[in-house]
């Protein structure tokens, strides 16, 4: 259902959406629907006036834009800015409000930044971005703290969400009685995929978005690896950019329900130990695909975990012993994996859409610092 955000008796927000976008679909394709172009739609699902530019087009923006005039300007997401070689200061005059998400953690803990040196090297560089903003929106709870505190600025809390239109309703009987772990295999992660105990439940399953074609067309794509060239003050931006966010968006779309469908393979969805300090994108995208979720109980983050009930709406887990006992719960009584399945649906569906989290943003920036609330 359409709503209107903005002045009551007035024109409808006009919000200026700057979006990441890799040049390869090698790279680009781990990029999750939900923390990029699902917030496209979650704008215009709330009446909101969205241009979104993505970062391969970033140097002819003010040939998109034209004469627009923007409120805000939302982007999204300064930890994936950093890798670019962009500058943000284009953004400064595009609109008096800039919004800066930050969808991976800030800060790490001693031994992460032993494992991961370029995790320090990240942070630098994302701390540079800050400046260009007047408001950020962080997944990791301690991060909206810590950056509250270190840059002086209005900080919220941004969990994450699933536009209602790729919430399933009726999900087929899985094809394999395991659980299945989709992703990129780093550091501990392993480890874990190689636990005797989980060896006969536990399998990891390849990313189904990473067809010939679809990749062929990304990579050609105008202003991507092998279509730079049309990204030439020789060319129309204006003609141009519109055609190319068109194939874009069909891409991006795609290769997220196959993404989804891909996950309901399985009895369940295994989210196995990561960085970021929040729920993976790979959480809201099983728990919006159907399949019961399994996942790391993330440690000193009690906000995220009280997102979803344990034994109730999600099954957590802190060792590999804990991970096989909550997989066998689940493939001995479907029944019950199924229960678990529809109560995460349904509180996604009333509390984690992209279009209410667009709304929470808005009503936050509006009155700031007014603290949210998503344990309902």
């Amino acid at each position: 259902m359409k709503t209107q955000l903005g002045c009551s008796n007035g024109p409808a927000l006009r919000i200026l959406l700057v979006q990441a976008e890799n040049l390869r679909w090698r790279q680009a394709r781990s990029y999750p629907y939900c923390l990029n172009f699902a917030f496209e739609d979650g704008l215009r699902a709330n009446g909101i006036e969205c241009l979104m530019v993505t970062t391969p087009w970033i140097s002819r923006i003010r040939d998109i834009c034209g004469e627009k005039q923007f409120d805000q300007v939302w982007i999204n997401d300064l930890s994936h800015f950093c890798d670019f070689n962009i500058s943000l200061e284009e953004i400064i005059d595009l609109a008096p409000i800039r919004v800066g998400f930050v969808t991976e953690s800030v800060d790490y803990y001693q031994d992460e930044y032993e494992a991961f040196p370029w995790l320090r090297e990240r942070r630098a560089r994302i701390d540079k971005q800050f400046k260009y903003v007047t408001h950020i929106a962080a997944v990791d709870e301690q991060d909206v703290l810590n950056l509250k505190q270190r840059f002086d600025k209005p900080t919220m809390w941004l969990p994450c969400s699933m536009p209602e239109g790729y919430i399933y309703e009726q999900v087929s009987t899985p094809a394999k009685k395991m659980a299945l772990f989709s992703g990129s295999v780093y550091g501990k992660r392993v480890n874990w995929l190689k636990e005797p105990k989980l060896k006969t439940m536990l399998a990891y399953q390849k990313s189904p978005n990473s067809r010939l074609v679809d990749a062929t067309l990304f990579n050609l794509l105008p202003g991507h690896r092998f279509g730079r060239w049309m990204n030439n003050r020789l060319f129309p931006a204006h003609h141009i950019y519109p055609v190319y966010l068109d194939w874009l968006r069909q891409l991006r779309r795609k290769a997220h329900t196959l993404w989804l469908q891909g996950m309901q393979a399985g009895a369940a969805v295994v989210n196995l130990p990561h960085l970021v300090k929040g729920y993976s994108s790979r959480v809201i995208e099983g728990l919006a695909s159907g399949r019961p979720v399994i996942s790391w109980e993330i440690p000193d983050r009690p906000k995220n975990t009280a997102l979803f009930e344990d034994g109730h709406e999600i099954l957590l887990y802190s060792t590999p012993e804990q991970l096989a006992t909550q997989i066998e719960r689940v493939l001995s009584d479907p029944d019950f994996g199924e229960r678990i399945a529809q109560n995460a649906r349904n509180k996604v569906r009333r509390f984690h859409t992209t279009e209410k989290r667009v709304q929470q943003i808005v009503h936050w920036v509006g009155a700031t610092d007014e603290a949210q609330d998503y344990r309902y």
